[in-house]
Formats: structure tokens, sequence, C-alpha cells
């Protein structure tokens, strides 16, 4: 099991199946010549989510997710102000939420902003009672708000403020009953751990620590998650610790024949 405590111990090296102490940039390298979609971008696509930018953000495809003619707003019909249309809210809200994303990630957080204000507009037209699955909407966008707020401080150079929300976040999800595929598919540790290892330059011991903590409490929660997995692997990779070894050849052993991934794809969502 992945247990942060165990993970940051130096004492002994964990044994490796088949005896191969794996760098990462070898691990990185194998993974360039394969084609395999990693698990959230797979369930993404499979729960149609590529239309409303879900699956889009999933990929880092931040260019189209701009591209109104790639990417149209949805289309909502008319309606009664009084009895608004749950769906049609829940997909602008994701529209904005994916655009908001784009925005922060290319550094415009004044646009991504104006997007976060539209993207309210549309959660509090959603009616507290509406579900999304086993879940309420409002409860699963509350993930998507932290997340896209998180984007926004990153990008004004708020580090804090944006680990607060993401921890916000890893709470909001927490709460969500169990549900396969799950409503919000981007596990919100993955992206708290991302964040941590991004936290300075170079990460200090405490970075390192907290994010090892976050992809293995999200391991517990998600098993195999590739991203985790591979954070734990990086996290571990930068202290020089034994166990790296360990935790790459799980991911190898998982997701070995998936396309490479890299710092970014932590801190992706």
């Amino acid at each position: 099991s992945c247990r942060s405590a165990e993970a940051l111990q130096p004492l002994r090296v964990e044994p490796v199946a088949r005896g191969v102490d794996v760098e990462l940039g070898q691990v990185l390298d194998q993974q360039a010549r394969h084609q395999r979609l990693d698990r959230q971008r797979l369930v993404a696509e499979r729960a149609g989510a590529e239309a409303d930018g879900v699956g889009l953000a999933a990929h880092g495809r931040w260019s189209v997710i701009l591209d109104e003619r790639k990417s149209p707003r949805p289309v909502c019909p008319s309606e009664d102000p009084e009895k608004p249309s749950p769906d049609c809210h829940i997909a602008g809200a994701i529209w904005h939420w994916a655009r908001g994303m784009a925005y922060a990630a290319s550094g415009d957080w004044g646009k991504a902003d104006s997007e976060l204000s539209l993207f309210r507009d549309d959660v509090v037209n959603i009616p507290e009672s509406a579900d999304w699955s086993n879940n309420k909407a409002r409860s699963v966008l509350a993930i998507a708000a932290e997340t896209l707020q998180a984007r926004i401080a990153w990008a004004k150079n708020q580090r804090t403020s944006a680990i607060d929300h993401l921890e916000q976040a890893v709470l909001y999800e927490d709460a969500l009953k169990y549900d396969e595929p799950p409503q919000w598919v981007f596990p919100a540790r993955q992206s708290l751990g991302g964040a941590y290892m991004a936290l300075h330059s170079p990460p200090t011991e405490d970075d390192l620590r907290a994010a090892v903590s976050a992809f293995c409490t999200d391991l517990r929660k998600h098993r195999e998650n590739g991203r985790s997995l591979y954070g734990v692997a990086l996290a571990l990779y930068r202290r020089g610790n034994p166990w790296k070894a360990t935790y790459v050849q799980r991911y190898l052993d998982a997701w070995g024949d998936s396309p490479g991934l890299d710092e970014t794809d932590l801190w992706l969502l």
C-alpha cells in the first residue's frame, strides 16, 4: 500500500519487480513510444465529456477550448425564468469552467476571472435539488469552482491561496457519494500534490512531504491512478529516496503503455 510515512523512510530499499531500479527519465522515454490514454482521459471520453470541455481539459487542449468554432457555447432552449433548465446550466457552467482554466493556464487571469463570474451565474440558476447522478449538481460543481479559483490564484502568483482552494476542493470531493464513473473525473488530491511539487523551485522537504501525502491519500481512493503514482515516484526521485524504485515500478506495471506524463500533468486540473 502507499503510505506517506513509509514512502519517506529511507532506511531500507524495497525490492523492485524484475530487480530494476528505473529512473524517471527512462520511464518517460519508454512511455513516449506508446499511445494508450490514461484513465482520467479515458473516463472523460467514455462519459461523452469531450463535447462539454472536460475531455478537452483532460488533454490540456486549451487552444481548442478557447476556439468557439471548435468548442461552441452550449445552446440552451428558451426557458421559463422561474423554472430554469438544470442540464442547460450545468453544461454552461462546465463550458465556462473549461474556458477559465484555459485562460488561467495561459496566465490571462483577467479573462479567467470573467469566466469564473459567468460560471457562477450558471450555477446560481441550477436548483439546489438538481441531481447529477448520485450527487447534487451544485456539490459536484463546487469542486470545479475551487479548482478554477486555484488556477486563477496560481496565475496571480498567489500560490498559498491556490493551495487553500485545492484543499477545499478535496473536502468537497470527499463529501460526494460514491459513483462510477465519478461525476468529477479529476481527483483533487492529484492537483494538490502537483501544486505542492511546484510551490517552490526547487521544492522544499516540506513541499515534497506534503505532495507525497496528497498522492498517497488519493491512491487509497483511486487505486493505481497513473498521475498520483507518477507524482509519488517523482517526489521520491527528487528526494533521492530509495523507495522511488517501488513506485516507478508500480507506475510502469499499471501505465507503462500510456503516453508519457510530465509535471504539468500533475497540476493540470
